[in-house]
């Protein structure tokens, strides 16, 4: 994420504004895992599939080394600059069942609430 908005970032914090960069989810739809795939462990992503209502587990595919390489379609104007690799990962929310007084699963929604007001509550 951090990568995604560095050029705005620097200049919000050049001009005196406290900025920090997270990925965040108000609805979590799968969970992370590692599994044994060949005798080798591999980073996994689980959970129901949007289409089918299946229970998949994914590899989601490594990060490169350098961001900025996924930007750099985006930047010069690409449409559909990740459709190809990503769409096979369209993952529905999980059923909801809370207690009184329990919020739906998230992805560090509430360290974004903290950072936006927390200091004011």
């Amino acid at each position: 994420m951090a990568a995604l908005v560095a050029d705005a970032r620097r200049r919000a914090d050049f001009a005196g504004a406290r900025t920090q960069a997270m990925a965040i989810a108000a609805l979590r739809a799968t969970t992370e895992e590692t599994r044994m795939v060949n005798g080798t462990p591999r980073d996994l992503v689980r959970g129901t599939l949007l289409e089918s209502g299946t229970q998949a587990a994914l590899h989601p595919g490594d990060l490169p080394a350098d961001p900025a390489s996924l930007l750099a379609p985006a930047r010069a104007g690409a449409g559909q600059w990740l459709e190809g690799d990503y769409g096979v990962m369209r993952f529905a929310p999980a059923p909801l069942s809370l207690r009184a007084g329990d919020g739906p699963p998230h992805i560090r929604l509430d360290r974004a609430a903290e950072f936006l007001f927390g200091d004011k509550l």
